[in-house]
């Protein structure tokens, strides 16, 4: 009877496969995705089958278009960012040239898209706003996008050049060192809500399957 191998040697093995394609070749760089990880995601898609369909991954799967436009226009809770300002904690008397841009005017909640909801937002037993999937995933993502351009455009305003005073050197190193982590982690959280309630990969997949079938059937 032979002895099992070590599962550190089996997994040492397994892994030498990511050295027998060159990811290189396909996408400029070592960028691509390794043999195993791939080989890992493909078991994990591998589930039991129990001859009905009962995930949205099915319904792709069987090309249903009309069930994967319900689930994107079914309404859920409307959910609101952790932060609407993320320059709120960079005080105005830090030294620097330019000031600080006004927060932005937030959004209306739950704007209509006729497109795939067909109706306007309604409401929970709570009192509190319902809107369609597509619908939440496009306010997060605006208000994301909004938020992380006014902290792009704000940095690249202060940046010093070589003729600005020393004061304003330091005050730049300050905000850096300081406040810039602090706008960083709140840019994440806003990110977060996007991928966790938003279902940002789910969506976007479903939303590139009927775009693909479009431009197919055109």
């Amino acid at each position: 009877m032979s002895t099992p191998k070590p599962s550190a040697a089996t997994e040492d093995e397994f892994s030498r496969t990511d050295h027998l394609f060159s990811s290189e070749n396909t996408s400029g760089g070592a960028t691509g995705s390794k043999v195993s990880e791939q080989y890992r995601s493909a078991l994990s898609l591998l589930l039991p089958s129990t001859g009905k369909v009962t995930t949205l991954d099915a319904l792709v799967a069987r090309d249903d278009e009309s069930k994967i436009r319900a689930w994107l226009a079914e309404k859920v809770d409307d959910v609101a960012h952790p932060v609407t300002d993320v320059l709120a904690a960079i005080p105005d008397d830090l030294g620097l040239p330019v000031k600080k841009p006004a927060p932005r005017e937030a959004r209306p909640s739950a704007q209509k898209n006729q497109a795939w909801s067909g109706a306007v937002s309604d409401t929970n037993s709570d009192g509190g706003t319902r809107i369609s999937r597509l619908d939440l995933l496009d306010k997060l993502m605006e208000e994301y996008e909004a938020e992380k351009a006014r902290w792009e455009k704000y940095k690249n305003e202060i940046y010093p050049d070589a003729c600005v005073a020393q004061a304003e050197v330091d005050a730049y190193d300050r905000l850096v060192s300081t406040y810039a982590p602090v706008v960083d982690a709140k840019l994440e959280a806003m990110w977060t809500v996007i991928v966790v309630r938003g279902q940002y990969h789910r969506v976007r997949k479903y939303v590139d399957l009927l775009n693909d079938g479009r431009e197919s059937s055109a």
